[in-house]
């Protein structure tokens, strides 16, 4: 599901289990983003599956794109110093052990440079692949969780921008079934979520008839092959 939302109203990760995983049901883990390797968007799980975790604000690679960007930090003046020993050389089966920072600034810090300028230039615009958009999750409450997309929102942030485009991965069922409520969606405040739920609202109503959350699975990756499929 896609839907334009306030960057500044993103203040938290989706809370993972363990790494990567938002759910344990009774025979499979459940990733936020895919499940046997296979993507989808959109999927109605169980409120008590979905959980806030860790401030963004405490996120190291937050504050240290914050340093770079908004403090106009060199990178090797943020927390990317630290990150280059603590994250970069031990991530990938440590495939970059022993690297340099300069070799870490040009495989990954020279890439939000460039981004950021272009954001910051040509404006913020949604990616072709719905997969290269940042991805949330919306608890039952309404509220946004990042998925995935830590750098980007913080880019926006920064530029002080209104909307951005993102990616809505995981929707508590709670929140679905209240948009299947003509008057809830009516009267709620975001109009563009409200928009969102009313265009996904056949594929949202076929899942919140599956009780299985496989079955559930099978609808949202089908949507998600049938867009990738598009954009391609």
């Amino acid at each position: 599901m896609f839907t334009y939302i306030n960057p500044l109203a993103i203040q938290n990760f989706l809370g993972f289990k363990k790494k990567k995983v938002i759910a344990i049901y009774e025979d499979f883990e459940l990733n936020a983003r895919r499940y046997k390797e296979k993507r989808f968007t959109g999927l109605i799980v169980e409120d008590d599956a979905i959980k806030t975790g860790e401030k963004l604000k405490n996120c190291p690679h937050f504050k240290g794109t914050l340093q770079r960007f908004e403090d106009k930090l060199e990178w090797h003046d943020t927390n990317y110093k630290k990150l280059h020993t603590t994250w970069y050389q031990k991530i990938n089966n440590c495939k970059h052990k022993g690297k340099s920072f300069e070799e870490f600034y040009e495989h990954r810090l020279m890439k939000w440079d460039s981004i950021f300028n272009e954001i910051k230039t040509k404006g913020y615009k949604k990616s072709e692949k719905e997969r290269d958009n940042v991805e949330i999750a919306i608890n039952g409450n309404g509220d946004f969780l990042l998925i995935d997309g830590r750098h980007r929102v913080a880019f926006a942030q920064i530029l002080k921008l209104e909307k951005i485009p993102v990616v809505v991965n995981i929707i508590s069922e709670s929140l679905a079934k209240s948009f299947t409520d003509e008057n809830f969606a009516m009267s709620f405040a975001d109009r563009n979520i409200a928009k969102a739920f009313a265009e996904s609202n056949p594929q949202l109503t076929r899942q919140l008839l599956q009780k299985d959350i496989k079955k559930r699975l099978i609808l949202a990756s089908k949507r998600t092959s049938s867009t990738e499929n598009t954009n391609n």
